[in-house]
């Protein structure tokens, strides 16, 4: 298995590379150890929701959910807040 910190990640144009991937994976390391285990287990072992499933002893739903809910974590960490238009 190849440590995250040897994980290929796309940053979006613009920014630092090397200082995005770091940021990136010092906020990996934030979150609760059951979603760094799944994002671990879907991007860096590319299994699928039912082999992380079997692995892990979770539902399919709930790696799903844990899934989304570190992706979203580190998205909402990396990225600006979208505008958002008043009327």
């Amino acid at each position: 298995m190849t440590p995250l910190g040897d994980v290929e990640i796309s940053v979006p144009a613009g920014l630092d590379e090397k200082q995005t991937v770091s940021e990136i994976l010092e906020i990996i390391e934030t979150l609760p150890r059951n979603q760094r285990e799944v994002l671990y287990l879907k991007f860096q072992c590319d299994l699928s929701y039912r082999e992380i499933s079997s692995i892990t002893n979770l539902s399919v739903s709930n790696v799903g959910f844990l899934i989304h809910t570190a992706v979203r974590s580190v998205r909402k960490q990396i990225l600006p807040e979208p505008v958002r238009r008043t009327q």
